[in-house]
């Protein structure tokens, strides 16, 4: 801002300046969100600093979202099913058996196999 005080550089080179020494890749950022924030500026007028600056803290705030996001997180198991031989060596029943348990309700076997609600116990069947 020195120079800037004793009128050796305008505010159109402080904003040229300023942008040709950001990182090229981070520049095209910033470039990108300036033009999404105000689409009808025109390519001959310079952003104000102030505009620049808002522009990269920005960026730069969406950045650390994007890195807290991405952290690597515990790993996630995987199992892998065989279903080539089929359900033959699978227990139906007793799969069925614990899924009504934990549902509570009551498989009733026999010649009708339903499910009841613990409810459904007391009333009267037909």
């Amino acid at each position: 801002m020195f120079l800037k005080s004793k009128s050796r550089l305008t505010d159109r080179e402080i904003s040229l300046y300023f942008l040709q020494g950001l990182d090229p890749a981070f520049c095209q950022k910033v470039q990108a969100q300036l033009k999404a924030k105000n689409p009808r500026h025109h390519m001959d007028d310079p952003y104000m600093l102030a505009e620049i600056t808002a522009a990269a803290l920005f960026i730069l705030l969406c950045n650390h979202a994007e890195i807290a996001h991405n952290e690597p997180s515990a790993p996630i198991k995987k199992e892998i099913f065989d279903l080539s031989q089929g359900f033959s060596n699978m227990n139906i029943s007793a799969i069925a058996a614990k899924i009504a348990k934990q549902f509570n309700l009551q498989l009733i076997t026999g010649g009708n196999q339903q499910l009841i609600t613990r409810g459904d116990l007391n009333s009267p069947r037909i």
